[in-house]
């Protein structure tokens, strides 16, 4: 099971909160992000945009020009939220998700696996 880069689009709620949809339901792996200052953020996901939305990161510093990776663990989810707590959407210069999505792990996981990894988590977490 290999994570790659997935498509996705994007939904400005406001200066101060973004939210991904991403191509197809997908497990996502970690998003890689470049901001020209200091920012604090917290990044959620769902499984729709107007679910219940799970807080993966709390709190976390973005700082000056450096990439920073946020780990999400492999979740199931269609939709990414980040909210900005300190600075703002225009200063966000790069944003990268990595992830699975879910018919490629269908295609590439025996039945066994594809239910552990991705069914049993997606249940657990949305239902």
């Amino acid at each position: 099971m290999q994570v790659e880069q997935v498509s996705y689009a994007t939904h400005h709620i406001s200066p101060y909160e973004l939210v991904i949809e991403l191509r197809e339901l997908t497990s996502l792996a970690y998003i890689n992000l470049v901001y020209k200052t200091r920012a604090i953020i917290t990044v959620s996901v769902s499984k729709n945009r107007t679910g219940k939305w799970i807080v993966v990161e709390k709190d976390f510093i973005l700082t000056h020009t450096r990439e920073r990776r946020i780990s999400i663990g492999s979740l199931p989810c269609k939709y990414l939220k980040i909210q900005f707590h300190q600075g703002d959407l225009r200063s966000l210069e790069d944003l990268a998700v990595y992830g699975l999505e879910i018919a490629k792990a269908q295609q590439s996981l025996d039945p066994d696996d594809f239910q552990l990894l991705l069914n049993e988590p997606y249940k657990i977490i949305y239902q």
